[in-house]
């Protein structure tokens, strides 16, 4: 009868976490933005089209901040710079303001907002956070799979309808021979996709199907240092926490977690959010102990 109790109980302790519900997370303070940089961002033409949060310096010429939100008349921080703002060149802050924290050498136009001076993020505290979240969820246990061809396609597989991690060698993501990349995960499904490498490149087609969406895609660069990408449209959001990214041309489609980024050739950053749910790794422990117990359980 002992076993039989502590079984169930077990059990219903695993199925509850089925949902991904209990203990999970997002992307922090960055959530509500569409590229959140850490360090410095320099561009010459493109856009931003949610919000865009830079920690030290931003150099941007004949650019736009915010075209695809709602009217906020001056009640949101649509671009929020730590240090230096250099909006060369005319462009505008479309729905919100503009915030500078240490020297404004030149102001966007703000028609529905103002430009003033501010510190309303601690980009120090926000870097340690979302790089130790980035480093926590390389570390959960893959369930998919990422499998080569031989020709040209990489293809990247869940089958879970809950979440789907899947680890992908850097090597094997940057490999030049690779020009299309498909995802195939059940629709309503969060992926997490792990991919390793001081150094990573990417460039061609990457597609989405099986009913899964940008929305709940996230690409985690957590050791990537060098991200260069070359007119791709990254579906999902991106955590690279530690990266420099050089995009030339494309545009990345999801919330973009960067330590620095320099966006040339029409790069753009996309307003799609990002809607997944991954677990914490308390909530994994957890998880881990239930499922010992479960085993201790069946063998008494």
């Amino acid at each position: 009868m002992r076993r039989t109790v502590v079984t169930v109980a077990v059990s219903a302790f695993i199925g509850s976490f089925s949902g991904v519900a209990m203990g999970a997370t997002n992307l922090g303070i960055a959530q509500d933005y569409n590229a959140f940089i850490f360090q410095d961002i320099s561009a010459s033409g493109g856009d931003t089209e949610g919000r865009l949060a830079v920690g030290r310096d931003a150099n941007l010429q004949f650019y736009g901040v915010g075209s695809h939100l709602t009217n906020s008349h001056g009640t949101r921080n649509d671009f929020i710079v730590g240090r230096n703002m250099n909006a060369m060149g005319g462009w505008q802050v479309f729905n919100g303001n503009a915030v500078w924290g240490n020297s404004l050498i030149a102001g966007p136009t703000t028609p529905n907002g103002s430009t003033f001076h501010g510190t309303p993020i601690d980009f120090t505290a926000a870097a340690l956070d979302l790089t130790n979240t980035a480093n926590q969820w390389s570390a959960i246990s893959p369930n998919g799979s990422a499998v080569y061809d031989g020709f040209a396609t990489l293809n990247i597989t869940g089958t879970d309808p809950t979440l789907n991690i899947i680890n992908i060698p850097g090597a094997l993501w940057s490999n030049p021979s690779i020009s299309s990349r498909i995802v195939n995960a059940p629709a309503g499904s969060t992926v997490l996709i792990n991919i390793s490498g001081a150094t990573n490149s990417m460039s061609g087609g990457l597609a989405l199907t099986g009913g899964v969406t940008k929305q709940t895609v996230l690409w985690n660069f957590y050791e990537t240092t060098a991200l260069n990408s070359s007119f791709l449209s990254m579906q999902g959001s991106v955590l690279a926490p530690l990266a420099h990214l050089e995009l030339n041309g494309g545009n990345f489609e999801g919330i973009s977690v960067l330590g620095s980024a320099h966006t040339f050739n029409g790069g753009e950053f996309h307003n799609y959010g990002f809607t997944g749910l991954i677990p914490e790794p308390a909530t994994l422990a957890l998880v881990g102990l239930a499922a010992l117990g479960l085993r201790r359980a069946r063998l008494r």
